[in-house]
């Protein structure tokens, strides 16, 4: 269990916006030495949603794991949330001898910040179908770093922004206060 501000509250964060849409679990221990996911995420069946309205509910279409970081994470962190992942799939091809990679779950990395020189090693990409500032590491890692400062200032991305820091995280907060009671975005049921 962790003691740091911001990862208590990306927890909480997200297990209060994903647990409508599927099954939440914080702390998700992985068995050895004592390893936890911050946020395993597990969508209600049928897998996913009809129409996404925004890109956590689109992250979430299929089961995930999530790792947060209010600093830029280091090369070992975001290789222990790599680990954890592994452990991850190696369970799920245990349970089901014919699970196919497209239903392995990902690796989500949320960070406030990288830096490039982490990008470029973990071969970092964006993908002209998702927004600027996720990348993806190719699939045989099933990792993305999603760069919360370089995510557009759009309602799509507004739950993810609020887990920035400085600016980005306030202009955010400034989005969700202006925002009217009977706005879909804020309707959690």
């Amino acid at each position: 269990m962790t003691k740091i501000p911001h990862d208590q509250l990306a927890k909480e964060f997200l297990q209060e916006l994903l647990t409508p849409l599927g099954t939440v679990e914080r702390s998700f221990e992985v068995p050895g030495e004592p390893r936890f996911i911050d946020v395993w995420f597990r969508p209600h069946p049928p897998f996913g949603i009809t129409q996404p309205l925004t890109l956590l509910e689109r992250i979430t279409i299929t089961p995930c794991s999530f790792e947060c970081f209010h600093h830029p994470p280091s090369r070992q962190e975001i290789r222990d949330g790599l680990l954890k992942l592994l452990w991850v799939h190696s369970e799920e091809v245990r349970k089901d001898q014919s699970i196919v990679d497209d239903q392995l779950p990902m690796l989500w990395v949320l960070a406030s910040s990288i830096s490039q020189p982490i990008l470029v090693e973990g071969k970092g990409e964006i993908s002209p179908q998702w927004l600027p500032g996720i990348y993806f590491c190719g699939n045989l890692f099933k990792t993305v770093l999603v760069v919360i400062q370089e995510l557009p200032q759009t309602e799509e991305t507004l739950w993810l922004r609020i887990l920035g820091s400085g600016k980005t995280q306030e202009q955010a907060v400034q989005e969700v206060l202006a925002m009217p009671e009977t706005e879909p975005i804020l309707d959690f049921s």
